[in-house]
């Protein structure tokens, strides 16, 4: 089983999602909902974060939203 950081650094094994989408189509007006939504998720038990690229913990930037992270899901067993 890979890493976190071993798939953090292989841009084959990463993609991003609706959330990034979200942030760039915001206009300035729903800025302050998605500064709440950003610190909300990054709050959340399952999401690692954010990082720079190379994998330091940095924190939240919740003026210019440069922040990256992961949802770290369990692994599934085969009785589930």
């Amino acid at each position: 089983m890979k890493t976190a950081k071993e798939i953090w650094n292989n841009e084959a094994l990463k993609c991003g999602g609706f959330y990034e989408l979200v942030i760039e189509v915001s206009s300035n007006e729903e800025r302050a909902s998605v500064k709440a939504l950003t610190k909300k998720l990054f709050q959340l038990d399952f999401v690692k974060g954010p990082f720079n690229a190379e994998f330091i913990k940095v924190e939240l930037d919740l003026e210019y939203f440069d922040n990256l992270g992961f949802i770290e899901v369990e692994e599934k067993t085969e009785n589930c």
